[in-house]
C-alpha cells in the first residue's frame, strides 16, 4: 500500500551518463533447415562515473588535482576515423596511452577473444611518463558481426583491461552515402560547417595529466570557440576526433542556472568561458554517442533535472545510478534521467499495489515532472509520484519485461515536492540552441570527419522522424512538441553556411553497400510501409565460405521478429517479405553454408522507421 512521504533534506549533484545497448531478440532454430540464428554477443558498452557539484558558483566541481592511478587511460586514435561496411583495410587502434611504465595489456573483444597487447612506445608528457599502445586487425575481424544504423553511428570493439580498471572502447562507423559537408576554414585551429564547428585544443585530454581525471580543457576550447562563433548559444557539445577512455559515456556541468524550484542553487559562471551570459550547460560526449537520441536528450535533460529531492522527502534510501541526479524508481510514467530504469522500461500496475516492469511503447516521452522542472507543465498537471520503499530491485537498468517488482510505495505530491523547493520560477525555453564541438589534436578533421559530425550534428536537432530502434524520438518530440533543439551554426563576421547544404538527414536512403558480407541491387529505404510486400534482391561479397542460404531478419525491440529466407544461387539471392506492424525496425543479414550450425549475423542496420 503507498504511503503518505514526509521531507527530508537535498544533495545536488551532476551525473554521467550510463548507457546499455538494445538486446537484440533470441536465438531462433528453423525446423528442417538445421539452420539457426545468434543473439550478437556484446556486453555493454558503457558504464557509468559520476561528478559532484561542490561548488556550484564554479560550475564543474572544485576538485584538488589528484595524480591520476598508474595504467589510468587518456585517448585513442581510430585508424580509419570514420569506418564503413565496404572497408577493407585493417581497422587500427593507434597510441592508446596509460599512465605510468605499463609493458602489457589485455583487451577482451566483443566475440570474446582476449588479446595481450604489448607496449609500442614510451613517452614523457606533462612531466609524466605515458606507455602506448597500437594494435590493428583485418576489418573481416572487427566487422564481422556489424551493427550500426543512422540512429548508432557507432559500434562497440571489447573492454580494456588496464591496471586502473576496465574501459570500453568504441568505433565511429557510418553509411557510405553521408552527404559532404561544405567545410569553411577560418585558421589552422578553426573550421566549421552548417552543424559543426571544429577546434585544434591539442591540450584537451592531456590536461587531466595535471589537473585530474576529468578536468579537460573546456575552458580554453570555449574560449577558442567564441573567439569566432556568435554568443548565443545554450550548451556547447564536445566531441572528440581521439577519444578519451574512461568510465562513462557521457557527461553534463551546469555554468548557469536562473531556474529556482528545481533544487539547484541560482549561479552564473558562464563568463568563466567567454559567454556573455547565455550559456547554460557544457557536454562531453564518447565515441558517437553525441549522435544518438537516446544520450543526447539524456544530457539536455540534465540542465533541470533530476534535482528534486523525491527520496528524501519519501524517506527511502537512495540506490541505482547515480541517483542524487537521476530519478528514482517511481511510478506512473517513464523518464530520461531514471537511476534505477532507463527510458526503455517503466512501471506498470497490473492491480492493486501490485506493479510489474513494461517497456515503453514508442514514442518515449519527457517524465511531467521533468517537463515542469523546464517549465513547460504547470504543478497542477503533474500526477502524484509513487516512490518505491525498495530502490535497489535490479542489477540492470533495462530489467526483463513483467518482472515483479517488491516492496510498497510512498506517495510524493506536488505539494510536497513545492514545499522542499519552493515554486518553479525563471524562464521558459521554447527553443534551446546547442553547437557541437569537435576538438582534434595535432590535426583538424578531414571532409569525412566533417561529414559525419555535420550530418549527425544536423540530425539529432530535427523536430520528428529520427525515432531510434529502442523508440526514442528527436528532442522536440520527446518534450511533447514543447521544445525544439537547434544545432545550427552561427559565425561571427563571416558566412553562416546554409542548413540546406548540410543534406537530408531523416527517411533518408541506406547505400547498398551497408551490410557488410551482401551488396544489395538498390539503395535500401530508411521507411517501410506497413503490410506492403518488398523484394530485397543482391550478391554475397564474402568469399570465405561457399554460401547458399540467406536470412534477411526484420527484428523490432519488442522482440518482434520476421524471418525472409531465401537461396544464394551463383553468389546471388533474392528474398520477399512484408514489415507487419508500425515502429521502428533494424534488417539483419545472416548468411548459411552446408553444415553451418547457427551463425552470429554479418551486419545489422537499425533506423528503420514504419510509419
Amino acid at each position: 500500500m503507498a504511503r503518505r512521504a514526509r521531507a527530508t533534506g537535498l544533495t545536488a549533484v551532476l551525473c554521467l551518463l550510463l548507457l546499455v545497448p538494445v538486446s537484440p531478440p533470441p536465438s531462433a532454430q528453423v525446423p528442417g533447415l538445421g539452420l539457426g540464428t545468434l543473439p550478437r554477443v556484446k556486453d555493454p558498452p558503457w558504464i557509468c562515473g559520476t561528478v559532484r557539484v561542490a561548488d556550484p558558483a564554479r560550475g564543474l566541481r572544485a576538485a584538488a588535482a589528484l595524480p591520476l592511478p598508474r595504467g589510468t587511460p587518456l585517448d585513442y586514435i581510430q585508424d580509419p576515423p570514420i569506418l564503413t561496411a565496404d572497408y577493407t583495410g585493417r581497422v587500427w587502434i593507434r597510441n592508446l596511452g596509460l599512465v605510468g611504465d605499463v609493458r602489457t595489456v589485455r583487451f577482451r573483444r566483443w566475440d570474446g577473444v582476449t588479446e595481450t597487447w604489448r607496449r609500442t612506445r614510451r613517452r614523457r608528457i606533462a612531466g609524466q611518463t605515458i606507455s602506448q599502445f597500437t594494435k590493428s586487425w583485418p576489418v573481416r575481424k572487427i566487422l564481422s558481426s556489424l551493427w550500426h544504423g543512422y540512429d548508432n553511428p557507432s559500434d562497440f570493439l571489447g573492454t580494456l583491461h588496464a591496471p586502473a580498471g576496465d574501459y570500453y572502447v568504441s568505433l565511429r562507423i557510418a553509411t557510405t552515402n553521408l552527404p559532404s559537408a561544405p567545410v569553411r576554414p577560418i585558421s589552422n585551429r578553426v573550421q566549421y560547417s552548417s552543424h559543426v564547428v571544429n577546434l585544434r585544443v591539442d591540450s584537451f585530454s592531456t590536461r587531466q595529466l595535471s589537473q585530474g581525471a576529468d578536468n579537460f580543457a573546456f575552458v580554453a576550447a570555449a574560449q577558442l570557440f567564441y573567439q569566432h562563433f556568435a554568443d548565443v548559444y545554450d550548451g556547447l557539445s564536445f566531441a572528440l576526433q581521439r577519444d578519451v577512455l574512461a568510465d562513462y559515456g557521457a557527461f553534463h556541468f551546469n555554468v548557469r542556472n536562473q531556474v529556482g524550484g528545481i533544487g539547484q542553487p541560482v549561479f552564473n559562471n558562464a563568463p568563466r568561458y567567454g559567454s556573455g551570459g547565455k550559456l547554460k550547460g557544457i557536454e562531453l560526449y564518447r565515441g558517437g554517442s553525441i549522435a544518438t537520441n537516446d544520450t543526447s536528450s539524456h544530457e539536455a535533460m540534465h540542465q533541470w533535472g533530476d534535482y528534486f529531492d523525491l527520496t528524501g522527502i519519501a524517506g527511502v534510501t537512495l540506490a541505482g545510478h547515480q541517483p542524487d541526479a537521476h530519478m528514482p524508481l517511481i511510478f506512473p510514467r517513464e523518464n530520461y534521467i531514471g537511476a534505477v530504469l532507463d527510458e526503455t522500461r517503466r512501471v506498470r500496475r497490473v492491480g492493486g499495489d501490485v506493479y510489474k516492469i513494461q517497456q515503453t511503447p514508442s514514442p518515449i516521452r519527457q517524465h511531467p515532472l521533468h517537463l515542469y522542472a523546464m517549465g513547460l507543465r504547470g504543478a497542477g498537471t503533474v500526477p502524484n509520484i509513487f516512490v518505491f520503499d525498495n530502490q535497489d530491485q535490479f542489477s540492470s537498468r533495462r530489467p526483463a519485461v513483467g518482472t515483479l517488482l517488491r516492496g510498497g510505495t510512498r506517495i510524493v505530491t506536488m505539494n510536497d515536492i513545492i514545499a522542499r523547493h519552493g515554486p518553479r520560477t525563471g524562464p521558459v525555453q521554447r527553443v534551446g540552441r546547442r553547437a557541437t564541438i569537435l576538438i582534434s589534436v595535432g590535426r583538424l578533421a578531414t571532409q569525412q570527419e566533417m561529414n559525419y559530425w555535420n550530418f549527425f550534428a544536423k540530425r539529432i536537432g530535427e523536430r520528428a522522424n529520427t525515432t531510434s530502434f529502442a523508440g526514442v524520438p528527436s528532442f522536440f518530440e520527446s518534450t511533447q512538441r514543447k521544445m525544439r533543439l537547434r544545432t545550427d551554426i552561427d559565425p561571427r563576421g563571416r558566412p553562416k553556411v546554409p542548413v540546406g547544404q548540410g543534406g537530408r538527414t531523416t527517411f533518408r536512403n541506406y547505400s547498398p553497400k551497408d551490410w557488410r558480407g551482401v551488396v544489395f541491387n538498390k539503395s535500401v529505404p530508411s521507411r517501410f510501409v506497413r503490410n506492403r510486400r518488398y523484394t530485397f534482391t543482391g550478391r554475397v561479397t564474402l568469399t570465405d565460405h561457399a554460401y547458399s542460404r540467406i536470412l534477411i531478419r526484420l527484428d523490432k525491440a519488442d522482440g518482434t521478429i520476421r524471418r525472409l529466407w531465401g537461396d544464394i544461387r551463383n553468389g546471388r539471392f533474392s528474398v520477399t517479405g512484408r514489415f507487419p506492424r508500425k515502429g521502428n525496425w533494424a534488417i539483419a543479414v545472416y548468411l548459411f553454408y552446408p553444415g553451418a550450425g547457427p551463425q552470429y549475423p554479418v551486419a545489422r542496420v537499425s533506423g528503420i522507421i514504419v510509419p
